[in-house]
């Protein structure tokens, strides 16, 4: 038989502690789309843009994004959303910001044609390591 241990009371535990805009009420005929989860790999901003592109025809209701976001995200994306002060977000844009930087990480960095022209041999490199490089 499993032992019941105690939990302390715990702050912050509240409806209105976890939820961001509690007083929001979905549109009438409004049906929640079923998104495509961001699992913290891949390119922020193409999840973000997916992500809206799913509220074409509700209007710029920022609330909306920002109350059903937190269902587009997954694994160590969810993660990170949960972890957050929810209180910090006073608009989508925080919160869109936030979520990018936080992933930028994964977006691969392409050198274009000048940052490559700048690119010289170190005088302790062979020709191999330098075009490997």
């Amino acid at each position: 038989m499993k032992e019941l241990h105690y939990i302390p009371e715990v702050d912050g535990l509240s409806y209105e502690d976890l939820c961001i805009h509690l007083n929001l009420d979905l549109p009438e005929g409004f049906k929640v789309p079923k998104f495509d989860t961001f699992e913290g790999t891949g390119n922020p901003l193409a999840h973000l843009r997916a992500y809206c592109d799913q509220f074409v025809g509700v209007g710029k209701n920022e609330a909306l994004l920002m109350r059903l976001f937190s269902r587009s995200l997954s694994r160590d994306a969810l993660k990170w959303f949960t972890s957050q002060e929810i209180r910090q977000w006073s608009s989508w844009s925080t919160l869109a910001k936030d979520f990018v930087e936080w992933f930028a990480y994964n977006v691969e960095i392409v050198p274009d044609r000048y940052s490559l022209e700048r690119i010289n041999r170190k005088s302790t490199e062979s020709y191999r390591e330098y075009a490997y490089r």
